[in-house]
């Protein structure tokens, strides 16, 4: 595995690595959580026409939605669910006409790596449970959550 200079660990990590990195709160270890960092994302948004003047190939914004919850997870019913990333994906796929099964490409916030798995189960890309191994199944030939990028090597 090779490391890439505009990582936040300038280092090669391997599956042993993670699994053998010190536990922080158990079960998560120091790989399973996002360093202290900053970041940015920016999405442009603009109308059809000025889309086609930029590309030929625009991508359609079809559903969108927000939701918030409690921040202390003490304060929630559950620690593997995340009702505000349900509220919102149910509001985005109801928006847009849309499934799990018709998305391509999701960005999902892996901030410790049990998130990941509880939003994708949450979103709808696999039942309440089955995150895990749906991430370890290396025959999966097309999964939409996080092609190929983690936040600990972006």
């Amino acid at each position: 595995m090779q490391c890439q200079i505009q990582t936040r660990f300038h280092r090669s990590i391997t599956d042993d690595g993670v699994l053998s990195s010190r536990i922080i709160a158990s079960p998560l270890k120091l790989l399973d959580c996002a360093p202290i960092s900053d970041g940015a994302a920016a999405v442009l948004l603009c109308n059809e026409n000025a889309a086609r003047q930029l590309t030929d190939m625009p991508v359609y914004l079809t559903g969108i939605a927000q939701a918030a919850d409690y921040l202390g997870l003490d304060e929630r019913e559950a620690l593997t669910a995340m009702p505000a990333v349900v509220n919102a994906a149910t509001k985005a796929f109801r928006a847009s006409g849309l499934t799990p099964s018709d998305v391509d490409v999701a960005e999902l916030h892996d901030c410790f790596t049990i998130a990941e798995l509880i939003e994708i189960e949450d979103v709808g890309f696999c039942a309440k449970g089955a995150g895990k191994a749906r991430r370890s199944d290396k025959s999966r030939r097309r999964d939409p959550c996080q092609p190929e990028r983690w936040i600990k090597s972006t």
